[in-house]
Order: C-alpha cells, then sequence, then structure tokens
C-alpha cells in the first residue's frame, strides 16, 4: 500500500490531474460526520491541518485499511483477519498518531 500511495499521489499511476480530482472532495458524508467527504472512489477526512485520503474494504474474516495524510504523506495501513479488526485497530492507532 505504501508504494501504491507513493506512485499515486506522485503522478506515476494517473496524471497529475487526474490524482488531483481524485482526492478533492465532493460529496458530503455526513452519516461519519461533518468532517468527511467522498472523492472520486476514495474517502477524505479533513482534520483542523490536514486532508487524509483514505480506502476501506471488509469481506467476512478480513479487513484493511489505509489512510494517507496529505500535507507530508503519512500512511496507515491495517489490514485484519477479521471483519471489523482493521477499523478498530485504525482508529486506535489514529488517536495515538494525534496524541504523540
Amino acid at each position: 500500500m505504501r508504494l501504491f500511495w507513493t506512485s499515486l499521489l506522485a503522478g506515476r499511476v494517473l496524471s497529475r490531474e487526474t490524482v488531483d480530482r481524485f482526492v478533492s472532495p465532493s460529496v458530503p458524508v455526513i452519516e461519519r460526520d461533518e468532517s468527511w467527504y467522498y472523492g472520486y472512489g476514495v474517502w477524505l477526512r479533513k482534520t483542523r491541518e490536514n486532508w487524509i485520503v483514505s480506502i476501506e474494504g471488509s469481506d467476512p474474516g478480513a479487513s484493511m485499511e489505509s489512510h494517507v495524510w496529505l500535507d507530508d504523506g503519512r500512511i496507515l495501513t491495517v489490514l485484519s483477519n477479521t471483519q471489523d479488526g482493521a477499523s478498530s485497530a485504525g482508529r486506535m492507532l489514529d488517536e495515538k498518531i494525534h496524541a504523540g
């Protein structure tokens, strides 16, 4: 996932114009809260200082979340062998990252 995000955001997978559109907020997702948007195939969350771009998915017995902070390129990817494991582990790690 690190290679994917790095290559995508550097414009090596899609053109820079397409990437900029891909990671731009399109639809507010108030069901999550006022900081969430849906982009063009990705989730976007606005924090005080940054946009976080995310992809996520699950099936019975597996889940994945991957986030990239656009200001500094920080990447967090969580894989789990449970349907909800990546979500709960991702939230915990996100809180730890922002606490310190």
